[in-house]
């Protein structure tokens, strides 16, 4: 992944924290660009979710942090419905604005290079990766042991951070982010759990 210097202004609060993408909704299977548009989670999706929440019952969070889109507050509610803890939706934790492309299929937009798009009347890549370091770090510094629940492209926007190579998180897939400390200057990463 190409790491441009320009977007290099700031850097992610230096705190371990876990990342869950959202669950499924029909325009994934479809595989739809949903950007900002607030599509649900399907059953699947749901289920994805319940499932998610057995596994993770042995992990103590003080704080969740989720996209206010619907999919990812959805998976929030599901995970967390009869426990007490601090939720608080995170409006910079939204998905990339893709602009025209929202509702198209990713293939129908012969995207060479990831890297280098440009969707007509959304957000530049610039943009949506500080606002979402911005989203990442609000949420860091208010908690010692954050869940933050967002979207493929949030994912994405850390990892470029984290200067970890980005892959394809699925579908409830938990990540921890596990920052640098005094004897490892880099970022690591672990897939704590798969869907």
């Amino acid at each position: 992944m190409k790491m441009p210097g320009a977007l290099l202004i700031k850097s992610m609060i230096k705190k371990s924290f876990y990342f869950v993408r959202h669950g499924e909704t029909d325009w994934n299977s479809q595989n739809r660009c949903m950007g900002q548009l607030d599509i649900p989670l399907n059953d699947n999706g749901k289920n994805q979710a319940i499932k998610l929440k057995s596994k993770i019952s042995q992990i103590t969070f003080d704080k969740i942090f989720y996209s206010p889109l619907l999919r990812a507050r959805e998976t929030a509610e599901i995970i967390f419905k009869d426990k007490e803890i601090f939720k608080q939706e995170v409006d910079n934790l939204k998905e990339w604005h893709f602009g025209n492309w929202q509702n198209k299929r990713w293939d129908s937009l012969n995207i060479e290079n990831i890297d280098q798009i440009y969707p007509p009347n959304g957000e530049t890549k610039e943009l949506f990766f500080r606002r979402t370091l911005n989203g990442i770090n609000s949420c860091l510094e208010n908690s010692n042991s954050s869940l933050i629940i967002a979207h493929s492209g949030t994912f994405w926007a850390i990892c470029y951070y984290a200067k970890i190579e980005n892959f394809n998180i699925k579908n409830c897939d938990l990540i921890q982010f596990i920052a640098p400390n005094n004897y490892n200057d880099n970022w690591k990463f672990e897939i704590t759990l798969k869907s």
